[in-house]
């Protein structure tokens, strides 16, 4: 069975690391026709960074490179619904809060912000979106 058919690069791509590595720079579209394909290159071409790119895009663990991680718990109940070698510590390590990043002189953006956050607290849709979007169980 092919589980990816094929990969291309957006035109707009960032004009830095590892976009600027040749292999990448005229990779143009790369197809997989075959439910095996060979990657075969010298050393430094870009072989390993294209498939840790395709490992990251397609959401796939790093195979045989990443023992544990730590994230915020949102991204790993989500991300461990659907690989079920993956387990979630039952206690924290950490508390890390979110935020956003503002211009300090936007005052209105901000108060804006807040009374939507506090609107969607108060109505009960902050917990609903946190419930659906970011419990293991759903």
């Amino acid at each position: 069975m092919i589980y990816l058919r094929q990969a291309s690069l957006p035109d707009d791509r960032p004009k830095c690391w590892p976009y600027t590595i040749p292999a990448l720079q005229s990779l143009g579209r790369l197809e997989f026709d075959a439910p095996v394909t060979l990657l075969a290159g010298d050393n430094g071409t870009g072989k390993s960074t294209l498939l840790e790119a395709l490992a990251v895009k397609l959401a796939l663990p790093a195979i045989g490179r990443v023992d544990a991680v730590v994230t915020g718990r949102p991204a790993a109940a989500q991300f461990a619904k659907t690989q079920p070698s993956v387990r979630l510590l039952d206690k924290g390590l950490t508390v890390e809060h979110y935020g956003y990043a503002l211009r300090k002189d936007d005052a209105a953006l901000l108060e804006q912000m807040n009374k939507a956050l506090q609107q969607l607290r108060a109505n009960g849709t902050y917990n609903t979106l946190v419930t659906r979007w970011f419990t293991a169980s759903n």
